[in-house]
């Protein structure tokens, strides 16, 4: 009973975790909708009271939505825009959507509602992937990447990603030397996970 406790604990915390960032970018969507209904034209005095308490809301809880922003992988939105500088000269600059949430501006609130949507899908779709064999026999089978993963080692540069593939392959030649060499370790392990 102990080794089938195991087998199923794992995908239900790993459910339960993305489950929970799910429910928290959730919980951001709905506090943005609050403060631009109360930055709409005409808006009620409750809705003006509401859109306050949601942009304290979302300025003191930004540095877990970037991160969670962050954690899923989805890239934040960059806007480039032109700066004047005077005397007729002008420079680019970049404006990162996701920190500039409470920024009153179309183009901006257009990406980041569409950038927490993604980013809600995502969470949604890893709750459900959590909870499929498929998915767990693919991260054994690409264990050190994973690892890599949850760690949140960001692996940008060519040489990490080469590292990581040698990492890689050595994992698979040594899954494999074991299964060649040692079958009654992989008997022993099936036999502790028995039903």
């Amino acid at each position: 009973m102990n080794g089938i406790f195991i087998v199923l604990i794992l995908p239900i915390l790993y459910a339960l975790i993305a489950f929970n960032d799910w429910y928290f970018i959730k919980q951001v969507m709905k506090h943005h909708r609050s403060y631009l209904q109360g930055q709409g034209s005409n808006p009620t005095e409750d809705e003006k009271s509401k859109s306050g308490k949601s942009a304290d809301w979302i300025t003191s809880n930004m540095p877990e939505i970037k991160r969670r922003i962050k954690k899923s992988g989805i890239g934040e939105p960059i806007i480039s825009y032109m700066d004047p500088k005077g005397y007729g000269y002008v420079a680019q600059q970049n404006m990162s959507v996701i920190d500039n949430l409470l920024y009153l501006n179309n183009d901006v609130q257009e990406q980041a509602i569409s950038t927490l949507k993604r980013v809600k899908g995502y969470y949604l779709s890893q709750t459900k992937r959590s909870l499929s064999p498929l998915f767990w026999l693919e991260t054994l089978l690409f264990l050190p990447k994973a690892m890599l993963n949850a760690s949140g080692i960001e692996t940008t540069s060519k040489f990490a990603e080469t590292g990581i593939k040698i990492v890689q392959l050595i994992y698979w030649v040594l899954v494999l030397w074991l299964v060649i060499t040692k079958p009654e370790l992989i008997a022993t392990l099936l036999s502790k996970v028995k039903i």
